[in-house]
């Protein structure tokens, strides 16, 4: 050992006034209970793509006869 370095500290003796360590017991390792699921989260319902698209096609029909109405009217 270099000069420099002091030797480690000495490890305490047991019952040296130092609390107990704390054990944990050991148990058997069961599995746990099945645990029911809680409900589902309800998703939101998706639209199928058939949707969306007739859903587009109505609007672009509402959207050109409003142009159209506004057209004729001027």
């Amino acid at each position: 050992m270099p000069h420099n370095m002091t030797p480690p500290p000495a490890l305490p003796e047991p019952g040296d006034g130092l609390p107990p360590s704390i054990e944990f017991p050991v148990t058997e390792t069961r599995p746990r209970p099945f645990l029911p699921h809680r409900r589902p989260i309800p998703r939101k319902p998706s639209l199928p793509l058939e949707d969306i698209a007739l859903l587009l096609v109505v609007l672009g029909f509402l959207a050109w006869s409003v142009a159209f109405a506004y057209r004729m009217s001027i």
